[in-house]
């Protein structure tokens, strides 16, 4: 399992989830210092066995590069699974079957957004404007809907709620659609 691929690569350290990888079918005691090494590895290692590969927050074509062999090397009943906010990563693999998650409907995710925010599924008087606001910036992408409400959770100053409105408007923090919403984690507060 690969978590946070995005961030790997920010970093540099690509290298370190193919070691990762390879850790986990019980490869023990390789070492290599550089990506170029780890895909020549990975692909010599995992010839013929079946695995389950999970690679998570990919978003450019050299990180599957790096740590997806191709299709033909790995084991029959090998499984991948990617997930990615750009759906041409995918495509650039040939990969075979996309699933795209499902974005909530409007009234779905207001409930959802309020239950984060205020553990209540309508907004407070005075807080609608917001919570429209706050879901049109979301855009039905459920992790964002969590995040964001948790994030909010418990503060009832609409000048606090205004802040953060105003530094997503002004691309001071990342919109959901721009990209995962696990930055906001970081950024948010």
């Amino acid at each position: 399992f690969c978590f946070n691929v995005r961030d790997a690569e920010a970093k540099c350290v690509l290298h370190k989830k193919q070691r990762r990888l390879l850790e986990d079918p019980g490869v023990k005691g390789v070492s290599f210092d550089d990506t170029e090494q780890g895909k020549a590895i990975l692909a010599s290692r995992l010839i013929s066995v079946s695995v389950l590969i999970v690679l998570d927050d990919v978003d450019h074509t050299d990180q599957m590069d790096a740590l997806l062999p191709a299709k033909d090397i790995l084991g029959r009943g090998s499984l991948v699974i990617v997930t990615t906010t750009d759906k041409k990563v995918l495509q650039s693999r040939d990969i075979s079957s996309i699933y795209e998650m499902k974005k909530l409907d409007p009234l779905h995710a207001k409930q959802r957004f309020c239950l984060h925010a205020f553990s209540k599924p309508s907004p407070p008087e005075g807080f609608e404007d917001f919570v429209q606001k706050m879901l049109n910036i979301c855009n039905g992408l459920p992790l964002s809907i969590k995040i964001f409400g948790e994030q909010l959770y418990g503060n009832s100053s609409k000048d606090y709620w205004e802040s953060q409105l105003h530094k997503l408007d002004s691309g001071l923090l990342p919109k959901p659609h721009q990209g995962e919403a696990k930055t906001k984690l970081r950024y948010f507060r």
